[in-house]
Order: C-alpha cells, then sequence, then structure tokens
C-alpha cells in the first residue's frame, strides 16, 4: 500500500514524494531439527525533482545562428561554379 504526490513548478520542473509501506509476511526455514522464522516488511519513501522534456518540440534557434547560416548559405553560393549556383531561398 502507498502513496504519492507530485507538484507541477512550472511547465518544465515538478517535485515528487511517495511512500510504500510493504509486508511480504513471515519465511519460515526448517533445516536439521532447527526452526528459523524472519519477517520481510517496510517503508520506502521516495522524493525527487523532475524535468520534463518535449521530445517533439522544435528546437529553438536564435537569431545569431541563423544570421550565421544564411552567411554560410552565402558563402557557399559566391564560391560555387556558376552551374552549380543555387538562388537563394525566400525568406
Amino acid at each position: 500500500m502507498g502513496a504519492g504526490v507530485e507538484w507541477a513548478l512550472s511547465p518544465d520542473w515538478s517535485v515528487e514524494s511517495d511512500h510504500l509501506r510493504y509486508d511480504l509476511g513471515p519465511n519460515r526455514l526448517f533445516q536439521h531439527a532447527m526452526t528459523a522464522s524472519a519477517r520481510f516488511d517496510g517503508n520506502l519513501i521516495h522524493a525527487g525533482a523532475n524535468r520534463h522534456f518535449d521530445l517533439f518540440a522544435p528546437a529553438p534557434v536564435s537569431e545569431e545562428r541563423r544570421r550565421g547560416q544564411a552567411e554560410a548559405a552565402a558563402l557557399v553560393r559566391r564560391r560555387a561554379p556558376p552551374w552549380r549556383r543555387v538562388s537563394p531561398e525566400p525568406r
């Protein structure tokens, strides 16, 4: 038996905590006229922080990177022989 809670701190972060009580019952061992018994039970408490990722969202691209990519493409177009030149893509 157990219970747990999770709180969203932001769209990307949450914290969680949970408790689990377990009881696996008694265990008896009979060997050569000797008897031993043990009980397996206890409590587990877990706490954690979670970072949420959106795997299908497009990666953000900074304006500097966009400019750098455009400059690199322009440089490739200028250095290419005339028969291999590609017209610039519309923005």
